[in-house]
């Protein structure tokens, strides 16, 4: 579902979806943080996306290789399982930046209206975990900027 960003400052979807409780009774949480800008600086790259697991970066998307990079010694291990694992992610962060760029350029057209110079940003944070009765729980927040 495409929603116009004209007016919109920032969004918010909460989900939630009833499965079977976990085998374990552990609880984790899976965060995404993805964000693109119109005029990186030095230091900054124009997008990236970063994973945790509870509070642990697990993985990363360079923009520059084009490839999901494993942050911790347990991802190194996933192709193992997965062969295709690094590279259907890597394609799917990729495309994730192109959806980006697209709607970033959208954007700068609503908001540019008189040609000056503005730094745009847009970012999607995104998180899953369980509830109380072992049902995931998902929330996803868009939210964009311009200076």
């Amino acid at each position: 579902v495409r929603i116009p960003a004209a007016h919109t400052l920032s969004l918010s979807l909460s989900l939630s979806l009833s499965l079977p409780p976990p085998p374990r009774s552990s609880s984790h949480s899976l965060r995404y943080f993805t964000t693109i800008v119109s005029d990186p600086g030095e230091k900054v790259p124009p997008f990236f996306s970063v994973g945790y697991v509870d509070d642990q970066e697990f993985v990363s998307y360079d923009a520059q290789a084009r490839r999901d990079l494993p942050k911790v010694p347990w991802m190194r291990k996933v192709d193992k399982e997965d062969p295709q694992y690094w590279e259907r992610n890597s394609q799917v962060a990729w495309n994730r930046e192109q959806i980006f760029r697209v709607d970033l350029g959208t954007l700068s057209g609503y908001y540019n209206q008189s040609g000056g110079d503005s730094l745009y940003q847009m970012a999607k944070i995104s998180k899953t975990s369980r509830g109380p009765l072992g049902n995931v729980l998902a929330f996803g927040q868009f939210s964009h900027s311009r200076r």
